[in-house]
């Protein structure tokens, strides 16, 4: 067996302990080059997905360093009348599995949805719905694996379909001429499973649209304090049936700055506490992993964690931070691993640090010895913590991206077994 220690193998264990020294968990997968908007991300395992630019459908199974772009035309949809000068303008795709996906937006000037079964070869138009008014294209898609449901929005509908995505529903549709500024644009998930939706709004609002009997409807929660927060809801997510936050930028009017804080409701929006106030606060989007445990990202380069509910927010180490990027879309694959697409192109992956804890045995390719409760990948970052039950032991071939033993900690790779570290 080939032995790595500390005393043993200095060399390779300094060569691992200098390529672990930033200890940085997020960095650049890819740059388009002709530096197109990446409007939607959506993985069906931690390699394999869709990233949707501005203008095309990609596919990936590295995690975003090599592309295959699909295309989108009348020669390959089908399902509707189509005339035949329309173009499909995509706004983002939601995949199921490596061949099934939906890609939503506008469809010969009417919000559409498009499924395919084959991997992105060839689509079926699933929706294709007369505009209501000031209705827009599509603007989100989301599937809900608890219940198997897909919810789909213009910024002033929302849409169910409860059979895999072949018939939807319009289940709520909010009249703008009413002047409360409700604007839809994209779709949370709690740790319930809740659906809300972001919905921009603007002075003295009073509703947060949601989901209700466990999905099958959807309406919203009217509230109407003496004073409710005002402002501009810029993203909102409840966490379970009755806990939400959202981040209200109270300087809403043209030619102001920005004045964004975290709100939290734990009575279904009827009443409303600070959470933490302005600099500190992701002032676009935030995605709660676990009920502490949200990730932040905001109008910068900058992408934040917060493990105690949303009081302080701290900087994600990244490598490359000269590649700048403002931050258009994420993905969360599970609670460790997440993607971000940047305005100019930027794919990034965040993966957090998988520890050894070798609570079973000395098995590597075992997931109950990891914090993570998998087995390291070539995207993985990797911790060997010294004074475990059970030293690690290589017996098959393995990667990650980056390894850090500890002063003390053994690693163990068997005779012939290839140990692969991909930084």
């Amino acid at each position: 067996m080939k032995l790595f220690n500390i005393k043993e193998l200095a060399f390779v264990i300094f060569l691992i302990l200098l390529s672990a020294t930033s200890k940085s968990q997020m960095r650049v997968m890819s740059q388009d080059l002709q530096k197109r908007a990446i409007k939607s991300i959506s993985f069906f395992n931690t390699g394999g997905g869709y990233v949707c630019f501005e203008d095309k459908l990609a596919f990936t199974s590295d995690s975003g360093q090599n592309f295959v772009f699909k295309s989108i035309n009348i020669t390959n949809t089908n399902g509707y009348e189509i005339p035949a000068n329309s173009t499909f303008i995509v706004n983002g795709a939601e995949a199921i599995n490596k061949d099934t996906l939906f890609v939503y937006g506008l469809l010969a000037s009417k919000p559409s949805i498009l499924k395919s079964y084959d991997g992105a070869h060839t689509f079926e138009v699933v929706l294709h719905t007369s505009s209501r008014a000031h209705a827009s294209a599509i603007t989100d898609l989301k599937y809900n694996k608890s219940n198997q449901y897909l919810y789909a929005i213009t910024n002033t509908q929302v849409f169910l379909s409860k059979d895999g995505g072949s018939v939807w529903e319009e289940k709520f549709y909010h009249d703008p001429i009413r002047g409360d500024g409700l604007f839809m644009n994209s779709i949370a998930f709690g740790l319930d499973s809740t659906m809300s939706v972001s919905a921009g709004f603007v002075y003295r609002s009073r509703y947060n649209v949601r989901s209700f009997n466990n999905g099958d409807s959807i309406g919203f929660d009217r509230f109407d304090p003496m004073e409710p927060p005002i402002g501009i809801f810029e993203y909102t997510q409840y966490i379970n049936d009755s806990t939400a936050y959202t981040n209200l930028n109270e300087n809403w009017y043209p030619g102001l700055k920005e004045n964004t804080k975290l709100i939290k409701t734990v009575d279904t929006g009827k009443t409303w506490t600070d959470v933490a106030l302005f600099d500190t606060v992701p002032s676009r989007k935030f995605h709660f992993v676990t009920a502490q445990k949200a990730y932040g990202f905001d109008t910068t380069n900058t992408v934040t964690i917060t493990e105690n509910g949303g009081l302080n927010w701290v900087p994600v180490k990244q490598d490359s931070l000269d590649v700048s990027d403002l931050v258009e879309c994420f993905y969360f694959v599970d609670e460790h691993t997440f993607y971000t697409g940047g305005r100019n192109g930027v794919l990034k992956l965040y993966v957090a640090i998988n520890y050894w804890l070798g609570t079973e045995d000395d098995n590597w390719h075992n997931p109950n010895n990891w914090s993570k409760r998998e087995v390291p990948m070539e995207t993985s970052i990797v911790k060997i913590n010294a004074n475990t039950s059970h030293n690690a032991v290589i017996k098959q071939n393995a990667s990650c991206y980056n390894i850090e033993i500890q002063q003390g900690a053994t690693l163990t790779v068997a005779a012939g077994v290839s140990f692969k570290i991909t930084k």
